[in-house]
């Protein structure tokens, strides 16, 4: 199965970088494409808006489940219709000698897992 990975590494401390990735309210500050609402915390169902391209005005939206909250190390949600097609978006933070490695991975599952990895490839190159 194909998975989505990329990482940066950003000159701030991990709890910066923490405070910036779990304010889902600010998203739409930083992310041309994507709007959350809701909490970070193990269990919460967030609402998670999406639009395909900035230049449209038009969301979809949905819920998705938080599967791991580790302040400031790991958050990690799941979306999708189970077996039918499910992707777990999930964001590692490693400290290092000049502030953080940030890593992004899109894990995809089911049997339209071809489509979830096109639409989320698609989606990181029009940022």
């Amino acid at each position: 199965m194909t998975e989505l990975k990329t990482s940066i590494r950003l000159k701030a401390p991990p709890l910066q970088v923490w405070a910036v990735l779990t304010a889902f309210s600010d998203y739409t500050r930083w992310h041309a494409l994507l709007n959350l609402d809701g909490t970070a915390a193990v269990g919460s169902e967030i609402v998670y808006s999406l639009r395909r391209t900035a230049e449209r005005s038009h969301y979809i939206n949905t819920e998705v489940l938080i599967i791991e909250c580790e302040e400031p190390k790991k958050l990690a949600w799941r979306i999708g219709l189970p077996k039918l097609i499910v992707m777990e978006e999930s964001f590692k933070l490693e400290a290092d000698d000049s502030g953080t490695i940030l890593q992004h991975e899109i894990k995809p599952s089911g049997v339209l897992s071809w489509l979830a990895v096109r639409l989320a490839g698609h989606r990181l190159w029009k940022i």
